[in-house]
């Protein structure tokens, strides 16, 4: 956990995205700390990480996101994958 936490403060998704599961774990779901884990899982599907995106799209079937911070994450996401996106590359 020590290491993600590190991993995460420096801006890797995967790490983010894996402290989403481990604030998700529990061995009853009273035990979950499921806003830990959204707030884990939006941070890294702003930055277009796809399986991070997923947990937010059924986290929003759900019913345990609003439609508000599905649609600004993935607006945000949209926006990082436009930002990463060069004309150079669509050339190549």
């Amino acid at each position: 956990r020590f290491y993600l936490e590190k991993g995460a403060k420096l801006g890797q998704v995967k790490a983010r995205h894996k402290l989403g599961y481990l604030a998700a774990e529990g061995s009853t779901e009273a035990e979950a700390d499921w806003e830990l884990a959204f707030r884990h899982w939006k941070i890294s599907a702003r930055a277009a990480y796809q399986p991070s995106l997923v947990e937010i799209a059924e986290g929003y079937k759900r019913g345990m996101l609003s439609k508000e911070e599905y649609t600004e994450v993935l607006r945000a996401s949209q926006k990082t994958k436009s930002e990463s996106w060069s004309k150079d590359r669509e050339t190549a």
